[in-house]
């Protein structure tokens, strides 16, 4: 069934997919790594680490508890 759990858990999964691809093998196929400046890389990087990893642990901790 499809609900705003499931989007979000999917959502979540995309942007962790995104998140650990390596830009010379597979952000650069796709012309994502070469359109954008090292420099906007790393402030993207920066700006979503610390929000990716605290919606992490939210989803860890409710699927521990709740057993979601």
């Amino acid at each position: 069934m499809l609900t705003i759990g499931t989007i979000v858990y999917v959502a979540l999964l995309l942007i962790n997919a995104m998140a650990v691809l390596s830009e010379e093998r597979f952000l650069a196929r796709i012309s994502m790594f070469d359109t954008t400046s090292l420099r906007e890389m790393v402030l993207m990087y920066t700006c979503t680490q610390v929000p990716l990893i605290g919606l992490n642990l939210v989803v860890i901790v409710y699927e521990l508890i709740l057993g979601g």
